[in-house]
């Protein structure tokens, strides 16, 4: 390196990165300290336990797991630590009744639209019959066979 006045300096700078173990925090301390993008591994973190034949995580344990990340998220996103879209970057966070949630809106539209369907051929049925009923008359009438 050279120095402004045409020198030769050597400078040493040392610096000091401190190392983090995502395994030793809770969610708790993530949320105390908004460690937001500590979420996905604390997740990792569990999936052992889904694994595991003796003791493994229950469906209450995941579902109570997965409520307290969606409440953490919320409130980072209403204190203003993360944005909209990062909010909606952890969608995949949800829990089972939310999927269900979702789904079951899913079937009502998709039951809505079959509805309308049906009324409509029902609607173009009665209009058929009618026509064939007054072709019927008009065969009677002038003693026609049909």
């Amino acid at each position: 390196m050279r120095a402004l006045n045409g020198y030769d300096c050597i400078y040493e700078h040392i610096y000091h990165v401190p190392t983090v173990k995502v395994r030793s925090y809770s969610l708790e301390e993530i949320k105390e300290k908004h460690l937001d993008f500590f979420i996905p591994h604390t997740i990792l973190r569990i999936r052992s336990r889904l694994r595991k034949k003796r003791k493994p995580l229950t469906e209450e344990e995941l579902t109570g797991f997965l409520q307290e990340i969606i409440l953490i998220l919320e409130e980072e996103l209403q204190d203003g630590y993360i944005t909209e879209k990062e909010y909606s970057n952890y969608s995949v966070i949800k829990l089972p009744s939310q999927i269900m949630d979702e789904r079951e809106a899913e079937l009502k539209v998709q039951m809505d639209e079959m509805e309308k369907r049906i009324v409509e051929k029902d609607r173009q049925l009665a209009s058929i019959e009618a026509e064939n009923r007054r072709l019927r008359e008009l065969v009677s009438r002038f003693g026609l066979k049909e």
